[in-house]
């Protein structure tokens, strides 16, 4: 009897369900008649199509397939200067200064009350209750750029010292990079998560003389202090959930570091010194000279230190400008790590056309972010950014959160919601606006990053072509897809914010141009149809080299034609428009025993979209026949997958352990990845991780990319039993 009552619901739900497609179909058609001269006169969806489909890059010489790739703004000559006679980053700084005085610059939010949560293992958790957000205008942040710079000066310190900034996101991280800049110094950034050998590695490689830092950090810096003799003076910002005032541990080791450097100042003290001095800073830079060394992130291994001078970091803002447009109405939501290049550049951008830039972090950005004590909004909620910077590990969260909510929401909304996402898509593509749908149905998917978003910049990592479409169809705004590498400040192409396609990085930008070169051992060649190969790029954009490393200055740039090209490493394949698509990853293809090649960032980027799966690494060994994975998964939807198979009463780390759940596992991802994966690509054993990996364990970098390296020493004996 149960049964019958069972399938009777199912029944009726299932005509209604049918009658409610019916009936929306219906409507829409009413409404696309009814509509129509309003998008025909307003929206122009036709324009826009042929807009997508326009040719954005071609090679310089039409009639030589190894001619290299240029926008097509840019074909005669490229583009590297952001104002008239402003040709180093200081100069630049002045001319905003000068054109937006009186508008927001930085902003920054009230901190109303601190909840503290111990943690079982000791530590001290911080759930914090905001306020608003207050604002320095442009000329209030010069000024304190100027007394910084003036401080500074007053050490007499050579010119071109190095001065390492060692600290989160925050609005006196990007005041020290101008005051440095001013006064004719280099910064150097470190990772604030690196980790201890890796910091006191990069202070020792450079000889840095300033160390400035946040007071969380001072445990460490203690530590590293005997081993960087170089660093004479520390300035350290204020710790703003855990103020030294109240920090007994902090004072403590304040004290210690007092005697072991010349100078040891509050960041505002510091530069109160200079309140009343007039002196003139004058730096004397010239465009080709040194301005950042910027250590990666070290996703391959020991972190290098990237040398970017003035001319690349303008270069690339401006080439990065004539995809990105912006004017003194945007809102940026900065919470990217500053010592990655695409947030500094981000910021320049948003600086140069007199926007607001609202510091925040990964863990206050939303309303249930881990900082956010309950009932308090999130940064996005009260900043209301209207453009946005990711990477896709972060959209990749957004994209899952959002379907895990639909997929946990009564039958009914889950279908208002498919119906709806359905149409959104298909109006989407054909180059129309849904109107109605956008205000009634994704009004509330809209507000997580505020409700006011009118452009996302991905860039850092691949985006999964799933992630980019539901972003793009959700939030009602181009996704954009950004390519390049911190040698190339960053920028080498971007989707233009017309393109309605997926899965392409853009054309080259105006500042740079792209050269195929040939991988003949793996078929990619620029004779190809469409052309393939190794993609190698020129510009004001490609840095000068690494820091102290000569042999690898060797192995990564290459002179053709009398031009200095950098070598990526990456596939690219161009298609009939000129934008880019990344293909593959030299170092990431690896030969089976059967001689299929597997890319790994394509396994991963198909497979890291599914539910089940927080975070995973495919292993290959070329001796078998088979490949494996190593998998963080989604602990919500892995206990739902146990208690399905009838375990119960286990711990997290017993049900990652269990073989029927793995065994589970590789079916779901066989199933998965049937209509984008080759049956050799998926794997066929995986280990569940039941730990996370994070920058601070040292399994991802700042940019939430993985450490192989690091990956396989910590699970190199599960590795090998799965190899067994």
């Amino acid at each position: 009897m149960a049964n019958k009552v069972e399938n009777l619901k199912e029944n009726s739900n299932s005509v209604a369900l049918s009658v409610m497609r019916t009936i929306s179909n219906g409507l829409f058609k009413i409404g696309d008649i009814i509509t129509f001269p309003i998008h025909y006169i307003f929206f122009n969806p036709k324009k826009k199509l042929k807009e997508s489909t326009s040719i954005k890059g071609v090679r310089v010489d039409t009639e030589d397939c190894h001619s290299p790739f240029r926008n097509v703004k840019s074909v005669d000559k490229l583009s590297s200067l952001l104002f008239p006679d402003s040709p180093t980053l200081d100069k630049v700084w002045d001319r905003c200064a000068q054109l937006y005085a009186n508008n927001p610059c930085m902003g920054t939010r009230e901190i109303i009350k601190i909840y503290d949560e111990p943690l079982p293992d000791g530590r001290v958790f911080h759930k914090v209750k905001f306020g608003k957000y207050k604002w320095l205008t442009y000329k209030e942040v010069d000024i304190q750029i100027t007394k910084l710079s003036r401080a500074i000066c007053n050490l007499n310190l050579p010119k071109k010292s190095f001065v390492v900034i060692f600290a989160e996101t925050r609005a006196e991280w990007q005041i020290t990079a101008q005051a440095c800049f001013k006064a004719g110094l280099i910064i150097v950034t470190v990772y604030a998560t690196l980790g201890k050998e890796a910091v006191k590695s990069a202070i020792r490689e450079c000889d840095g003389v300033i160390l400035f830092t946040t007071s969380s950090h001072f445990g460490l810096v203690n530590e590293i202090s005997d081993a960087i003799p170089s660093v004479k003076h520390l300035i350290y910002f204020e710790d703003r959930f855990s103020p030294t005032t109240v920090d007994l541990k902090k004072q403590q080791l304040l004290k210690e570091l007092k005697t072991k450097f010349v100078t040891c100042e509050l960041f505002d003290s510091f530069i109160n010194t200079q309140e009343h001095s007039t002196e003139p800073v004058i730096s004397n830079c010239r465009e080709d000279d040194v301005c950042t060394i910027m250590y990666t992130s070290g996703s391959a291994g020991h972190p290098k230190g990237v040398m970017l001078t003035h001319k690349n970091i303008i270069a690339a803002v401006v080439g990065m400008l004539s995809v990105v447009t912006g004017s003194s109405k945007d809102v940026y939501a900065a919470y990217l790590p500053l010592a990655h290049i695409l947030e500094l550049c981000a910021e320049y951008i948003a600086l140069s056309k007199g926007a607001k830039i609202g510091y925040s972090s990964a863990q206050t950005l939303f309303d249930n972010a881990a900082q956010i004590y309950p009932g308090t909004k999130g940064d996005t909620a009260v900043l209301k950014p209207t453009i946005m910077a990711a990477v896709p590990a972060v959209m990749d969260r957004i994209y899952k959160s959002v379907l895990d909510k639909v997929s946990n929401s009564g039958i009914i909304s889950r279908e208002i919601f498919n119906i709806c996402y359905k149409r959104r898509l298909k109006r989407l593509e054909k180059g129309y606006k849904s109107l109605l749908i956008d205000r009634l149905v994704f009004k509330k998917i809209r507000n997580i990053l505020g409700g006011h978003v009118r452009l996302i910049v991905s860039g850092g990592a691949p985006l999964s072509s799933a992630s980019q479409r539901f972003m793009n169809v959700c939030f009602g705004c181009p996704v954009t897809q950004g390519y390049g590498l911190t040698e190339t400040c960053g920028a080498a192409t971007i989707t233009e914010q017309s393109d309605l396609s997926t899965g392409y990085v853009g054309a080259p930008l105006i500042c740079n141009e792209i050269l195929l070169k040939e991988c003949p051992e793996i078929g990619y060649k620029p004779s190809n149809t469409p052309p393939q190969g190794e993609i190698l790029i020129y510009g004001d954009n490609v840095c000068k080299g690494y820091f102290n490393n000569p042999q690898k200055n060797k192995e990564e740039f290459i002179t053709i034609d009398g031009k200095r090209y950098f070598c990526t490493g990456d596939i690219g394949e161009v298609r009939d428009d000129g934008s880019i698509k990344i293909i593959d990853r030299k170092k990431d293809l690896i030969k089976t025993s059967h001689g299929e090649y597997i890319s790994l960032g394509k396994v991963e980027s198909n497979l890291i979209t599914h539910s089940l799966i927080d975070n995973i690494c495919v292993v290959v060994d070329p001796e078998k026949s088979y490949i494996v994975a190593l998998i963080v998964p989604n602990q919500k939807h892995l206990t739902k997958l146990a208690e399905d198979l009838r375990i119960t009463g286990k711990s997290w780390e017993e049900i990652c352990n269990n073989d029927r759940v793995k065994d589970a596992i590789v079916k779901e991802l066989k199933n998965y990845g049937k209509g984008s994966l080759e049956k050799f690509e998926i794997p066929s054993k995986v280990f569940l991780c039941h730990e996370p990996w994070t920058s601070v364990n040292g399994l991802l970098t700042e940019a939430l990319k993985l450490k192989r390296n690091p990956i396989h020493m910590k699970y190199k004996k599960e590795i090998n039993e799965m190899y067994r």
